[in-house]
């Protein structure tokens, strides 16, 4: 959550688009944390979210905006639908994601904006869980956010034709006690995500 809101908050900071006139789809929207930050600070005249699981979708945590189901490697939305586009932490799950990136173009409008914030190569805490990956911890197995990239691997997955216009790492410590983790972790924490804007 501290990661989310800090990622999110910076997003809208950032954005140049008159999102009160314009439409918003979030990407692997989960519970809908992101939608929920969204309507406290904007108000677009439509908001979708969007993911592949309808358990998430129904743990929604606000009812804000729209909820549908499907996957970030074939939108079920028309061309230029959206004045912004969105993901938040979730492409690290996936192998390949030229698609996604190719999808979320397709249907972005003109003068749109795509925002992608995921972990990053480097993040101590998700590295660790990668070295962990499906051991068993008590009563849960250790997964997620196995493909970090790098800066050069989101550029290069995204089209040609999109211009980037903003490109970079954040990173701070975080101390231990913030973590609720299955796992020994070091008292204080490298975590590096990365933000990229076309």
């Amino acid at each position: 959550g501290q990661t989310r809101s800090i990622a999110v908050k910076l997003v809208l900071q950032r954005l140049e688009t008159d999102i009160h006139a314009g439409s918003w789809l979030d990407i692997a929207t989960g519970a809908g944390f992101v939608q929920t930050q969204v309507s406290k600070n904007t108000s677009p005249t439509f908001h979708a979210g969007l993911d592949f699981s309808l358990a998430m979708l129904r743990s929604h945590i606000e009812p804000y905006g729209e909820r549908v189901l499907g996957t970030c490697e074939k939108l079920p939305f028309r061309k230029d639908a959206f004045t912004v586009v969105s993901n938040f932490f979730s492409l690290s799950d996936y192998p390949e994601i030229q698609s996604a990136f190719s999808e979320g173009c397709r249907t972005l409008n003109p003068g749109g904006l795509i925002c992608h914030v995921d972990y990053a190569a480097g993040d101590e805490y998700w590295e660790l869980r990668q070295k962990l990956h499906g051991q068993k911890m008590g009563v849960k197995t250790i997964i997620g956010n196995l493909y970090l990239r790098t800066l050069d691997e989101i550029l290069d997955a995204f089209p040609e034709y999109m211009w980037k216009t903003e490109q970079t790492i954040i990173q701070y410590k975080v101390p231990k006690r913030y973590f609720k983790s299955t796992f020994d972790l070091p008292d204080e924490l490298l975590r590096k995500f990365l933000f990229s804007e076309f």
